[in-house]
């Protein structure tokens, strides 16, 4: 489907958010979910810069769209990120996957992210809930001790970032 045919209405639409949103101290902010208008990278970008709005980037729905997260998508979009969601993806078949697990390049973004000084958010989206296989990516994590479940999705969700953020030297505490 030619997504563009939605951008007029699309646009319409974020106005009266806008308008309604004016003066009252919420910020709005577009995530590139998938299946929408603002799913690709290039049409994030016409949303930003037609509309003003900041960005949340998530690294998996861009895979889930077959958009390359790093370096492209984020060079595109880079001075517009004020949030990143950490959930990654596998291309080859769109599964959700702990982050540093996937396609989705968190580390790299991460990375680039601290480069410039962010001070955005990063929110943990622990969609793991029928995630199988972290005992073989983790053996002798405490985790596959805890009954499935939220608490179990959090807890590898969370530790998935640790490992990331270890590995990249930053200090998250």
């Amino acid at each position: 489907e030619d997504m563009g045919i939605w951008r007029e209405e699309v646009l319409a639409r974020w106005r009266k958010f806008i308008d309604a949103a004016a003066g009252s101290g919420v910020t709005l902010l577009h995530e590139n979910e998938k299946d929408i208008y603002g799913d690709t990278p290039e049409r994030c970008l016409d949303l930003a810069k037609t509309l003003g709005i900041p960005l949340i980037f998530d690294p998996a729905n861009f895979v889930q769209c077959g958009a390359e997260t790093y370096p492209y998508a984020y060079n595109l979009l880079k001075e517009h990120i004020v949030y990143m969601h950490i959930k990654d993806c596998l291309a080859d078949t769109g599964k959700v996957v702990p982050s540093g697990y996937g396609d989705g390049h968190i580390g790299e973004i991460i990375s680039e992210l601290d480069k410039t000084g962010y001070e955005g958010f990063l929110s943990l989206e622990p969609h793991l809930g029928h995630f199988e296989g972290f005992s073989d990516l983790e053996p002798n994590s405490p985790i596959n001790n805890l009954p499935a479940g939220g608490p179990k999705s959090y807890r590898m969700a969370a530790v998935s970032l640790f490992k990331v953020l270890d590995s990249l030297g930053l200090d998250y505490e």
